[in-house]
């Protein structure tokens, strides 16, 4: 899981502002991942920023379990505010 979630670590462009939307869904709160990503206008491409997120600890996530879409994710020691 640490290679799928380290292959995000570059730079992601962001014209859909899914960045946004994951971090609002996330607000205050844990969340399922697949709950996560079905709250925003593009699941599928949301899985990738998703992933960026928690790379650069926006996201918060058990890193010791595979991510499913069950696992929880949480906002994140790096989140802007």
């Amino acid at each position: 899981m640490l290679d799928a979630i380290s292959a995000q670590r570059r730079d992601l462009d962001d014209p859909l502002a899914l960045q946004a939307q994951l971090l609002l869904a996330a607000e205050g709160r844990s969340v399922r991942f697949g709950d996560l990503v079905a709250a925003t206008a593009l699941p599928v491409v949301a899985r990738a920023h998703a992933l960026h997120l928690i790379w650069h600890r926006q996201l918060g996530a058990d890193l010791g379990e595979p991510l499913r879409d069950a696992s929880e994710v949480w906002p994140g020691a790096g989140v802007r505010r």
